[in-house]
């Protein structure tokens, strides 16, 4: 017998159980409470022991990530990036070289332009083919992290946002009458999922070298695909296939000042606003432009101290060896990203007054089966994704513009 099928056999065991244990059986009872705080607990161990032994040899032959499945326990290889999973598609579908194939997997050159080797006659006898793609100036990638992350099988989500309160309960003397209160419908927001995609064809070689296939995948076209993502959640006007972004939802508090400086201030009392109109929310981080952020971390008082610290010390040349590069701005985490645009800085309670909601996660389709791609041996790569942005609190955020002459 096998530890499942052992383990099968006690909790059919001790389902036989239960009436007697109901009943007050003492032998009963206690053959339950052996089986519960002992037997299975071993078993279980053993069967767990078990799995990761399994586990490391199997990483050991195959020489890629394995994960158990917490619900049987069996083995299965997992890929930690999308393009992993691409490439262990194309693995698993074996060689596709000499016909037409279309493979899925879920989890810079003019954009018409294939990528290519280089071009010409002369090439030396012995060449070596680095995997690794030389990257461009890339974008840190920040905004869709500091939302809350939901699911969904639906096309569309809908969601209530709190009307506003007319009155407050009052003292009352006795027989005196009681004040009314009036809470204003709550608004019923509709946010569609929309769909983010794009394709780009590479040469069919690159099927036989699957790594390169996955760094193709994860270093380019997640990446594009990550910034317009970003963009989106943030400025997207809601028109046709664009997602409603933040900036652009009815609700958000406003202020303007006049200059960084006072933007200072201003941050600091929105933290005090975003607390007062929601039910208590903590602000937790704030938005603003990479050049608005040197700005303010070049500010200096009147002794020319820099308020955030200097070039080799912290602040008021405190002998901080651990200088933060961005500091906490009045407890907030500052995230400057050029997704926003400079004069602009949102302060927010991201995580409990949005979550970004996905379907299905991102997945990657390849075929060599689009237009000619097949008789010229090229394929065509389509990464894709659906999502959409709900703001449940809109005064949870706080769009501040710092305009001179304010």
């Amino acid at each position: 017998m096998t530890l499942k099928e052992k383990l099968a056999a006690l909790k059919k065991e001790l389902a036989g159980l239960t009436e007697m244990v109901k009943s007050g059986d003492d032998s009963s009872t206690k053959r339950a409470k052996e089986i519960v705080d002992t037997e299975i607990p071993a078993l279980e161990k053993q069967i767990a022991d078990a799995n990761e032994k399994h586990r490391l040899l199997d990483a050991m032959k195959s020489n890629e990530p394995v994960d158990s499945d917490p619900h049987d326990g069996s083995q299965k290889a997992s890929a930690k990036t999308l393009g992993q999973a691409a490439a262990a598609a194309v693995k698993s579908n074996g060689s596709v070289f000499g016909k037409r194939f279309t493979v899925v997997a879920s989890g810079a050159k003019a954009a018409t332009d294939p990528n290519t080797n280089p071009a010409g006659d002369y090439k030396p006898i012995i060449t070596e083919f680095r995997p690794d793609i030389q990257t461009g100036p890339r974008r840190q990638l920040t905004v869709a992290d500091l939302f809350s992350q939901e699911t969904t099988n639906a096309t569309a989500v809908t969601y209530f946002v709190e009307g506003a309160v007319d009155g407050a309960p009052t003292t009352i003397a006795e027989g005196g009458a009681y004040p009314q209160i009036h809470s204003a419908e709550p608004t019923a927001q509709t946010d569609a999922l929309k769909k983010l995609g794009c394709f780009y064809k590479d040469t069919d070689e690159l099927l036989a070298d699957t790594p390169r296939l996955a760094q193709s995948i994860d270093n380019r076209a997640n990446y594009l695909m990550d910034i317009t993502e970003e963009d989106q959640l943030l400025a997207g006007d809601g028109t046709g296939n664009n997602i409603l972004g933040l900036l652009h939802r009815s609700g958000l508090q406003t202020a303007t000042v006049a200059s960084l400086e006072l933007a200072l201030l201003a941050i600091k009392h929105a933290k005090v606003l975003i607390k007062k109109n929601t039910p208590g929310f903590r602000a937790d981080g704030l938005l603003l432009n990479d050049e608005d952020w040197d700005l303010l971390t070049n500010l200096q008082d009147a002794n020319k101290q820099f308020l955030a610290g200097g070039p080799f010390y912290g602040a008021y040349s405190s002998m901080n060896s651990n200088i933060a590069e961005e500091p906490p701005l009045w407890g907030l985490r500052p995230v400057p990203t050029q997704a926003v645009a400079a004069g602009t800085i949102v302060i927010g309670a991201f995580a409990l007054g949005g979550s970004v909601i996905r379907k299905g996660g991102r997945s990657v389709e390849m075929t060599n089966s689009d237009g000619t791609d097949f008789e010229k041996g090229m394929m065509t790569i389509r990464p894709s994704e659906r999502l959409a942005l709900a703001i449940r609190y809109p005064a949870a955020f706080m769009k501040l513009t710092v305009s001179p002459g304010a």
